[in-house]
């Protein structure tokens, strides 16, 4: 697999298959071209609100296809998105918020007033004005960019955000990508045990030709962050 970002492997993917489904749970699911477009919408307004390459995103969501989504139109904007547990307690969220400072939190409002404390801007992911922004692609980021922040659990001191590249991830992917998959939806299908752990997420793995489904809880862990 040559290098390129995960925006971009997702882009072409689309274009080979834009009516195989892409992604699924209790509620609905979704072909490639309908996850495209609600990310790029959901990806326009966060630009607007200041997401872009080298700034952070925090993803406060259940897990769910709307999580997907958001984590999915986080990394079309360039920025990385930082996963955050709604399971964790106040003080680790707050911890996280202050260390890897992101200039947006996605959410819903249920979980809205975990971000009370939070300087930045606040999106609710079913927001009508999501509705509004365009369906176009915005240009991918590179491939050396931010994908995501992920903290270790701080069982041996003070958590630390790890950042992991784009090229991190599709290299993981290139390996995927040879590996037998289980009997699913279209060519294979991926039960998201969780949207991240230290050190890797496998939320971008829609890219390796799966369809997700999302069955509800996740994991995460935590400006201390080193390259993977």
């Amino acid at each position: 697999m040559t290098r390129a970002s995960i925006p971009a492997l997702f882009a072409a993917h689309v274009a080979r298959t834009p009516e195989a489904v892409a992604l699924s749970d209790r509620d609905r699911s979704m072909t490639y071209r309908e996850f495209d477009e609600s990310t790029n919408r959901l990806a326009h307004l966060l630009v607007e609100r200041g997401a872009r390459p080298g700034r952070c995103v925090a993803v406060l969501m259940e897990r769910s296809a709307p999580a997907i989504v958001a984590i999915v139109a986080v990394l079309k904007t360039g920025a990385a998105y930082l996963p955050i547990d709604p399971a964790m307690p106040d003080t680790r969220v707050a911890f996280m918020l202050t260390d890897a400072a992101p200039i947006v939190a996605l959410t819903t409002a249920e979980l809205r007033d975990r971000l009370d404390g939070f300087d930045g801007a606040v999106i609710d992911a079913d927001d009508p004005a999501v509705h509004t922004r365009p369906a176009t692609a915005l240009p991918p980021p590179a491939d050396d960019n931010i994908a995501y922040v992920i903290y270790t659990s701080g069982t041996t001191g003070t958590p630390k955000g790890v950042a992991v590249t784009h090229h991190n991830v599709t290299h993981l992917l290139a390996s995927l990508l040879d590996r037998p998959a289980p009997a699913g939806c279209g060519a294979s299908a991926i039960r998201w045990p969780s949207t991240s752990r230290c050190g890797r997420s496998s939320a971008p793995c829609w890219a390796a030709d799966a369809c997700w489904s999302c069955p509800t809880r996740w994991c995460a862990r935590r400006k201390t962050c080193t390259p993977c």
